[in-house]
């Protein structure tokens, strides 16, 4: 080998690792820094992945990931994950969650949740869609959802909802297999039926 190919070789390996050093310190240091500079619990993370390496590898699936979270912050109202190297707030007390949920429900619009209606659009529903498409659905949905609604609904949802848990003990007693697309595809025609069938 030539001695400017070596020269190159170790050239090329020291600005390598002197971009990885870089890129850990930034990381580490600045991004995620985030939630210890607000004074909140946070799951620390692991450099560059942040809190999703499990997510990643397939050791968990994102429901597993974060009931691991919920009952590793038993004492904290609120703490914060890093999704890769975006900062995630996640809120576990009752009181809290409602008052998200209600009195500060239109501050809360983006939800962080992959959208994009051209490549996939079955992704761009209610809960992923940004900005001013989420206005124009919520005002679209929320007058279906009204209190007097959802009262209106209760009564037949619970009496499709037992007759749906007697179909499904039935079968688990006969040790029959369930196909639950079809159960549930039964169930919402079962409550339309008889939604239809109380509103006349």
């Amino acid at each position: 080998m030539a001695p400017y190919s070596k020269y190159f070789l170790g050239e090329f390996v020291g600005i390598a690792i002197a971009i990885i050093c870089v890129m850990y310190t930034y990381f580490k240091y600045i991004t995620f820094s985030y939630w210890q500079s607000k004074n909140i619990d946070y799951v620390k993370p692991i450099v560059p992945f942040g809190n999703v390496w499990p997510l990643l590898s397939g050791q968990f699936s994102i429901g597993e990931l974060f009931r691991d979270f919920y009952f590793s912050n038993k004492k904290s109202p609120v703490f914060g994950v890093y999704m890769m190297h975006k900062p995630v707030l996640v809120v576990k007390d009752p009181n809290l969650i409602r008052f998200v949920l209600t009195k500060k429900f239109a501050h809360f619009q983006d939800r962080g949740i992959y959208c994009n209606e051209k490549i996939d659009p079955l992704s761009a529903h209610l809960f992923s869609v940004p900005g001013e498409k989420w206005r124009f659905l919520m005002s679209k949905f929320s007058p279906a959802f009204t209190s007097s609604k959802i009262k209106q609904m209760f009564f037949t949802v619970g009496e499709c909802f037992e007759k749906m848990v007697d179909f499904i003990a039935e079968k688990a007693k006969n040790r029959e297999l369930v196909e639950v697309q079809d159960l549930f595809a039964s169930f919402g025609s079962l409550w339309h039926t008889g939604q239809h069938h109380r509103e006349s």
